[in-house]
């Protein structure tokens, strides 16, 4: 099941629940077997978002072992475009590359659309930042296949790296062009590593076009994506040197003062109206206004009745005294608090209290936050 939901956790920006998930299942079953083959194959891509790359290649490097062992080839693949990101992050490209060659190529013959285009997306940018001139051609056929499929997660993504081939060209005008297309496919659903990817290219470009405060304002959101998500691909390697570029270039053209006023204003924008400044249509106040990227993120991850109970908890009440509150069981409680503290990775009921404070703080500029609902619904 935890390898199943691969695609939950990184489109819901999860990777660091997937790969507890992920080791909890593999340290209780070591015998070998295709689950277990693609399950390491799978952690192992989790582990390397989360920026332990060496683990991650660890991780790969038995899930593919195994998988040739008994022969699954989707356990081989996956193995080699979690290990081809990898070394990606590691600015190994001659490794990465071969890595990701042989998953696309395994993805062509069993006409795995879906894996090619994730695949090619990664492909597309170690060529890019590699200079390996290839990197268009990938991009391109990623766009192609995902057009006319209609699939328009994988469209988005397509395009994002496309937008950066074009700005590691100098074609920043027409990366900005591919990147609001991208983002304008976000708008579908709350992605954070895809958001983040795409703002966080742009923000590139626009500096590359001397939009510096622009630049410095998306990097604010791109920094609560980062945050609420547990992973950071600025802080990846060559990613990371590009990052670090434009934030140089932004501070140096507008000033410190000016950077860190612009920087903040965007990490005080919810994901919406980061998506809305990005595209270049203003920000709508009340959406700036509303509960910024990091703390929508993460309340969104909890159901209704665990985010009646989160600022209960936040109050010092124990579970009993809330289960008297809410007229419900002492278990069910007990149960709905572990599933707040897995989903936020916290270890203990302090953190809650911060989260729910900093939330509480960020949607009600008064500091009071909502008033918990009552009853028994929603058990």
């Amino acid at each position: 099941m935890a390898t199943a939901l691969r695609m939950l956790w990184t489109t819901s920006g999860r990777p660091l629940e997937g790969h507890r998930w992920l080791t909890r299942a593999l340290a209780l079953d070591p015998e070998p077997s295709v689950a277990r083959a693609r399950a390491l194959s799978v952690c192992g891509h989790e582990t390397a978002n989360l920026g332990r790359l060496d683990e991650a290649l660890a991780l790969a490097a038995a899930g593919r072992e195994l998988g040739e062992q008994l022969e699954d080839r989707p356990a081989v693949a996956f193995a080699d475009l979690a290990s081809g990101m990898a070394l990606l992050f590691q600015s190994q490209y001659p490794s990465a590359l071969l890595r990701l060659e042989s998953a696309i190529a395994a993805y062509r013959a069993e006409n795995n659309l879906f894996y090619l285009c994730n695949t090619l997306f990664t492909m597309t940018v170690a060529t890019s930042l590699a200079g390996d001139p290839r990197a268009v051609g990938y991009a391109e056929e990623a766009v192609a296949v995902s057009e006319s499929h209609g699939a328009q997660w994988s469209q988005a993504w397509a395009l994002a790296t496309l937008g950066l081939y074009h700005w590691q060209q100098g074609q920043p005008e027409q990366a900005v062009v591919r990147l609001r297309r991208a983002l304008s496919l976000r708008r579908l659903g709350h992605e954070a590593c895809g958001t983040g990817f795409s703002l966080e290219i742009l923000a590139w470009a626009m500096t590359a076009t001397g939009q510096h405060e622009r630049a410095a304002t998306l990097l604010g959101a791109c920094h609560s994506i980062w945050r609420s998500a547990g992973v950071s691909l600025a802080e990846r390697g060559p990613i990371k040197a590009h990052h670090d570029v434009c934030e140089q270039r932004a501070r140096a053209a507008i000033g410190q003062a000016h950077y860190a006023e612009a920087f903040h204003r965007g990490t005080r924008l919810s994901l919406s109206a980061a998506i809305t400044y990005a595209l270049g249509q203003g920000v709508d106040p009340e959406s700036a206004n509303s509960p910024s990227i990091a703390t929508s993120f993460l309340f969104t991850a909890l159901t209704g009745r665990e985010r009646e109970i989160a600022p209960l908890v936040a109050q010092g009440l124990t579970d009993r005294e809330i289960a008297a509150h809410l007229v419900i069981t002492y278990r069910t409680v007990n149960a709905h608090v572990g599933h707040i503290l897995a989903k936020l990775d916290f270890t203990s009921r302090a953190q809650i209290a911060t989260w729910v404070t900093a939330a509480q703080a960020t949607s009600d500029p008064s500091g009071a936050g909502p008033e918990p609902e009552t009853g028994a619904k929603g058990q």
